[in-house]
């Protein structure tokens, strides 16, 4: 009988220290839990990052510094024609933008410097460094500029409400590309569809199927050197973006129809510089360093 009561006791000692035991653990878990910090949050992916800035980029109100730039140079004002293209550039989707338009008259042009404070718009800037001709003041805009990248325009050109978003965006999402454009229309004195692009770099060699309206990484675009200020006659964008390639920097074309080219029956002098096609694309392959 002693010894029954003795192995009671004893049962019921282990099983009270058993309990103990479990108890000290369950507190010492809990307090365990209560110091273990919050696991620090890895920094969203990139298109994330875009999606969250997606409504300050689109505000209108937004006091971000401007993430594209708008390069629109003039020689002479046609205050009816740049008026359409005053309101494609207010009215785009994306409205972190800057345009500055710069003066490439002969002499400071007094009617575009005082149009363009009447806009009444601070991201517009009249800028004026003399007469350089269109690729030189073209250079002188993105000299100037402040967004991480450019888009040139001319004055009496229209491009599509939400070009500069989708370009923008674009490039966002594709780190390793230099330059984005779209499809393009032709309107005015002729009309056309123009699906072509950066598709094919080696029928790039051979022939132009850019357009000088392309989104483009500013940085890029210094590093080699900007456009050729003697391109005054034309294919100067062609220039560039051999030179880019020259450098292992590419682009796209998005499929999309986002430019629109004016038209005019004037426009054929201009073309007289495709007549020696042959020598011009020789000229600019040697011009480029190897």
């Amino acid at each position: 009988m002693k010894i029954l009561h003795q192995y009671i006791v004893a049962l019921c000692l282990g099983v009270v220290i058993i309990v103990a035991l479990l108890m000290h653990k369950t507190n010492t878990t809990h307090k365990q839990k209560k110091k273990v910090k919050e696991p620090i949050q890895a920094p969203p992916p990139p298109l994330a990052r875009i999606v969250n800035d997606f409504s300050r980029i689109l505000d209108k109100s937004t006091t971000l510094d401007p993430v594209v730039s708008v390069i629109t140079t003039v020689y002479t004002l046609n205050e009816q024609v740049i008026q359409t293209t005053v309101s494609c550039i207010k009215n785009q989707s994306l409205q972190n933008w800057e345009w500055l338009i710069v003066d490439d008259a002969v002499e400071e042009n007094a009617r575009l410097k005082s149009f363009t404070q009447n806009l009444n718009d601070t991201r517009i800037r009249y800028v004026r460094k003399g007469h350089n001709g269109l690729p030189g003041a073209r250079n002188v805009g993105i000299s100037e500029a402040r967004g991480i990248y450019f888009y040139p325009l001319d004055d009496d050109d229209l491009i599509e409400h939400h070009t500069l978003e989708i370009l923008y965006f674009s490039l966002q999402a594709n780190p390793a590309a230099s330059f984005v454009n779209g499809y393009s229309y032709g309107f005015g004195y002729k009309t056309y569809k123009y699906p072509f692009g950066y598709g094919n770099p080696e029928g790039f060699m051979k022939e132009n199927f850019g357009t000088y309206s392309m989104m483009c990484r500013r940085d890029h675009w210094l590093e080699e050197g900007g456009y050729a200020t003697n391109r005054t006659g034309g294919l100067e964008d062609w220039d560039m973006i051999m030179k880019l390639m020259n450098a292992n920097k590419w682009g796209y074309t998005i499929p999309e129809y986002l430019f629109s080219y004016r038209t005019r029956a004037t426009h054929a002098d201009r073309l007289v510089v495709f007549n020696n096609i042959l020598n011009i694309y020789i000229e600019i392959l040697t011009s480029i360093p190897r």
